[in-house]
């Protein structure tokens, strides 16, 4: 039964491919400029190559007999000659052979150009070699020169590989993994669609005289905002719908690529394409290098994080179960010591009370630890009620003053959000005890909407905050790193002489206090 529903699967996904490749013969043929036998771009073998990338490669004997089906319809249906359309199978054939188990070889999985290695096994399999391969058997197609077939065959294959393949494999991608399933992910993805189509319209489409080609500078900035925000899909996207206004203009007598020499038009097109899209690949590829970098950056340091706050506890648990007690039951016993001596034994008496005072001073001390390293409070009386303590005990210790306020905050914040704010407000009190010189502080937690927020401000020395970033303080870090855990946002605001304020706000999806369900 197994075997039979895995027949099945594999002929319908064949007769989809079959089908995709000879309507995708039909689309190249409308990117064929006047006077002209190739595509500016050909879309068959990059659209197949797709095709087989996110398939299992077990059924790739049976999709790719399909898929070069389709285009020999597609040809006939055309009225190519049999010399022509045999030609086009070697051709395609080989082509796709080669990009799809180079791929596979150097691959193990779907092709993910987000670094520059796989962006460079990508181009050497794909976008050089099998097109090169290919080109020497289908610039034999038709007559003429036989290098400028070979080129214009090369160019037009390289184009569609970098352009379309890096496209259609993204969109099956993120629609697997709900890449922009997010609204402003759709909106933004939708202006950069609009915005290019109105000025590649504009450019390349309008029926104006004279299109000067400085007006193809216009879409630079398209290009970019695709690469920084959607990487290589963005880009490859954009590049395709270039191309599409581009040829369709050309067509039509309009834009920057036409000229008297119909083969001077399609070399200064499909240059155009080319390196409107390789660069901005490399671009996208950097910045996703850079982005998966600084994910594997921040996931190091949550669990650095999550590490620490388990050594506190452990630690906590040990001063305070174990460590305190025994300096209790030492105190203890020296107040029975104490009255256990005769009254004549007064100096005894007195330094065995000195000595009591001593333990007790130590144990008040190891208890003050124990709930700086894991406080119990926040836990049992919640966050305000732990942050109050926490200014009591800070004003006491330093001798400031510190003006505590709190909203009614949400009836359960998350152990995770209490633990960060409250580990926020610490370290902003340590840096101020440090840096400030200030006698004064203020300190507030306000529930506004569903968010909450932590202000700590003092009018103390301040600092040139550029200059901290750039020296990379621990402290700072290490609360940036606790809001992110947390989708909180971090944000310093200090000058010399004026005072520093830090605030933080984490946003909570829970119900008020008080709130009726």
């Amino acid at each position: 039964m197994a075997e039979r529903g895995g027949i099945l699967r594999t002929t319908i996904l064949a007769a989809i491919v079959g089908i995709a490749c000879f309507f995708s013969g039909a689309l190249g043929d409308a990117m064929v400029l006047p006077g002209q036998v190739y595509s500016v771009l050909w879309p068959g073998s990059a659209l197949l190559l797709s095709m087989l990338l996110v398939s299992p490669s077990k059924m790739w004997p049976a999709l790719i007999p399909a898929g070069i089906l389709g285009f020999v319809l597609h040809d006939v249906r055309s009225g190519f000659s049999a010399r022509m359309i045999g030609i086009f199978v070697v051709a395609d054939t080989t082509e796709t052979v080669i990009a799809a188990y180079g791929l596979r070889y150097a691959f193990a999985g779907v092709p993910a150009l987000n670094s520059l290695r796989s962006l460079a096994k990508y181009t050497f399999f794909a976008v050089l070699l099998a097109p090169l391969c290919s080109s020497f058997f289908g610039a034999l197609a038709t007559g003429g020169n036989y290098w400028l077939n070979w080129r214009t065959w090369f160019f037009s294959d390289v184009i569609a590989y970098m352009t379309l393949t890096p496209a259609v494999v993204s969109w099956i991608e993120a629609g697997k993994s709900g890449a922009l399933r997010g609204r402003k992910a759709r909106w933004e993805a939708a202006a950069l669609m609009g915005a290019l189509a109105f000025f590649g319209y504009a450019i390349f489409v309008a029926p104006w005289h004279g299109v000067s080609p400085a007006l193809l500078y216009c879409l630079v900035p398209f290009l970019i905002w695709a690469a920084l925000r959607f990487g290589a899909m963005g880009v490859s996207t954009t590049v395709i719908g270039i191309a599409f206004l581009s040829t369709w203009g050309a067509i039509q007598g309009r834009g920057p690529f036409v000229g008297p020499i119909p083969l001077h038009n399609v070399v200064s097109l499909e240059l155009f394409l080319m390196f409107s899209a390789a660069p901005f690949l490399v671009l996208a590829a950097l910045v996703e290098e850079r982005r998966r970098n600084q994910e594997v950056v921040s996931e190091l340091s949550r669990r650095l994080i999550r590490a620490q706050e388990e050594e506190r506890t452990r630690i906590a648990g040990e001063l305070h179960d174990d460590i305190n007690q025994r300096l209790t039951f030492i105190g203890l016993s020296l107040g029975v010591l104490k009255r256990s001596l005769p009254a004549m034994l007064k100096p005894a008496r007195n330094h065995v009370e000195e000595l009591k005072q001593q333990v007790v001073e130590i144990a008040d001390g190891v208890r003050s630890l124990s709930h700086g390293l894991h406080p119990p409070n926040l836990e049992f009386l919640g966050l305000a009620a732990a942050a109050r303590s926490l200014c009591k005990e800070y004003s006491t210790r330093h001798n400031v003053e510190v003006e505590f306020h709190a909203d009614e905050l949400p009836n359960d914040l998350g152990r995770e959000v209490s633990l960060c704010l409250f580990r926020v407000l610490q370290e902003a009190l340590q840096n101020a005890s440090k840096h400030s010189g200030a006698s004064q502080y203020f300190v507030s937690l306000v529930n506004d909407r569903g968010e909450v927020r932590l202000c700590v401000s003092d009018p103390g020395r301040g600092f040139d905050l550029d200059q901290v970033m750039k020296r990379r303080g621990v402290g700072l870090a290490s609360m940036k790193e606790r809001l992110k855990m947390v989708n909180g946002e971090l944000r310093i605001e200090s000058r010399p002489q004026s005072g520093t304020t830090v605030n933080a706000r984490v946003r909570v999806k829970v119900k008020a206090a008080g709130e009726v369900p």
